[in-house]
Order: C-alpha cells, then structure tokens, then sequence
C-alpha cells in the first residue's frame, strides 16, 4: 500500500456555526494521506507518473478559503476536491482540527476526520476496480433502466467494474 501525505498544514480561517467565529477566524491543522500506487513513479523517477504534494496543498488551501459553517463540509470538499482532480486515488484520509475552539473552557482543539476507501471487488467478476461514488466516477456515465438496477442489485453484492456494467447499460 502506497500513501502520500502531508502533514500539519496550518491556516487561519474563517469557519464556524456561530457568526462571531466567521468574522473572528481561527487557527486550523489538517493532515491529508491518500492511497495511490506509485509504483511507476518510485521506478523511473517522473513526477507525471504519481500524485504531486503541491496539487493536494493547493487544493486544500482553495476549501480552506471558502467560509463553511461545519468541519465535516471541509473534509468532504476537500476529498471530493482531491478524487475529482485524481481519479487514481484508491483511499483517503483527512484530519482537521480546529484549534483553541470558544467554548469558554481551555480545548486544545476539536476534530474531525474522514476516511475512504475506493477499491473494490466487482460483485460480477470480482476483478478489482476503483469508484469514488461520486459525480466525477466513471460509472455515473452508465444510464440504468429502474427495472436493471433493481436486477442488478438482487443479483449482485456490491458495485460491478465498467466492463461488468457496460453490459447493462449506457
């Protein structure tokens, strides 16, 4: 298993349930680790063959900026953020911590995380695949009839691979 992370990025934004904290700002923490091969890469030593750290900073500091009232719309932004820029990634996961939260009592911070996993076996062939579920996966390009969605999961457990599914649909 390959991860690349980065850890202790440090920003100061402007998030929070109650509207002082959006207007206050504070100090956040966030660790990002993502499962990708990069076997390819770790061979002949070219950065096009893996995940570049800089992309994921980058990625994280743009879902830093925007003003959001939940940690949990962070960390979800920034894995479908993450997914929909590269589709190879196999997991992830994101801590992010809000430092010194004003909740008139010393916390050292409040956290929340998330972790993913996109690998699967294809509930047909059982050839391994990834699928993000998301709006940017291959498999949302597959129309399915009611009736052959319905059929596919009474007979199948589990998501089927694109080659499975382009069988049943388009």
């Amino acid at each position: 298993m390959n991860k690349i992370a980065l850890k202790g990025m440090q920003f100061y934004a402007y998030h929070g349930y109650y509207e002082e904290e959006q207007i206050m700002g504070a100090y956040y923490n966030l660790d990002v680790t993502v499962q990708v091969d990069f076997t390819k890469a770790g061979n002949n030593d070219n950065l096009a063959d893996t995940l570049n750290y800089e992309n994921i900073y980058s990625i994280c500091k743009e879902v830093m900026a925007v003003p959001a009232k939940l940690l949990e719309h962070l960390v979800q932004q920034i894995e479908h953020q993450l997914v929909s820029y590269y589709p190879s990634i196999q997991g992830v996961y994101i801590v992010l911590d809000k430092l010194n939260p004003p909740l008139g009592a010393k916390v050292a911070s409040s956290q929340v995380s998330i972790e993913r996993n996109y690998q699967k076996k294809c509930g047909k062939c059982k050839a391994p695949f990834l699928c993000h579920n998301n709006a940017s996966c291959w498999c949302h390009q597959y129309t399915l009839s009611d009736s052959v969605s319905a059929s596919l999961r009474r007979d199948f457990t589990g998501c089927l691979c694109e080659n499975c599914l382009s069988d049943y649909g388009s």
